[in-house]
């Protein structure tokens, strides 16, 4: 559904609304960006305390690999979201009207509900946040890539690193977190109504998920203001206690592969 597959092939698509060199007596800097209106969303994995320092660096880039893929997956392949990057610990997607969102923040709230929905397997903590960012180069002469930075960028970030909040049961709880002003008049209801579908044979299917919407409250935000927070959260019940969680699938998997290469 996106118009563009890359935020590079949307920044090549489009005129540059800031262009130049900066230069500050020593060297010059490029300056060069599309600035949008965007919403953002940042997910990352439930750390398990004990489980991931468990696994060595090829294990690791498995595990982070497969979330990335888990992410990148069904909803947000049939959304106008762009993936914007991924590093050591999260990945980052930006919905806009200019690649082709109507409600860009509705939008990266359904992504990241039937994200949790299709897979209960990493039970994520995503954030969101909208605003404007601006979409450019970034890096050193010697390797520029594009991405998109900005207030919104951090704010979904600070959101993604969001616990539930105290006494809800953590075990298998996934939460989306947000700035409260960006939840605006929306009705959790209609947000959040149950999922309908018509099977072939012609009967209705309803999936009604155990979401709730929690009362605003402040965060700490490092170097500025608290942020005021609304959260949905889902306690599951969790996968299968008997199935082999994220961790232990990729550890089995990259030993099959060293046991093949010896």
């Amino acid at each position: 559904m996106a118009k563009f597959r890359s935020l590079e092939e949307f920044f090549l698509d489009c005129a540059p609304s800031i262009e130049g060199q900066i230069n500050d007596g020593w060297a010059e800097t490029p300056l060069i960006g599309r600035e949008i209106e965007a919403a953002v969303l940042v997910a990352r994995p439930r750390v398990v305390p004990g489980r991931a320092a468990q696994l060595d660096a090829a294990e690791t880039l498995a595990l982070l690999n497969k979330f990335f893929s888990w992410v990148g997956s069904e909803p947000l392949q049939q959304s106008h979201g762009i993936v914007g990057g991924c590093d050591s610990a999260r990945l980052s997607a930006f919905f806009s009207s200019e690649f082709g969102s109507i409600d860009p923040f509705g939008e990266a709230l359904q992504v990241a509900r039937d994200l949790v929905q299709q897979d209960l397997e990493f039970a994520p903590r995503i954030g969101l946040a909208t605003g404007e960012v601006i979409v450019g180069y970034l890096g050193t002469p010697l390797n520029y890539s594009c991405n998109a930075v900005g207030r919104p960028v951090d704010l979904a970030g600070i959101c993604a690193e969001c616990e539930p909040q105290p006494g809800i049961p953590e075990a298998h709880a996934t939460v989306i977190t947000f700035p409260e002003t960006d939840w605006q008049d929306r009705e959790f209801e209609v947000a959040f109504a149950p999922r309908r579908w018509r099977e072939p044979d012609g009967s209705r299917g309803e999936w009604d998920f155990p979401w709730r919407l929690e009362h605003a409250r402040e965060i700490e935000v490092r170097e500025s203001q608290p942020l005021l927070v609304r959260q949905v959260v889902a306690s599951l019940i969790g996968p299968d206690p008997y199935a082999a969680t994220p961790e232990e699938q990729v550890h089995g998997a990259v030993e099959h592969l060293r046991d093949q290469a010896t």
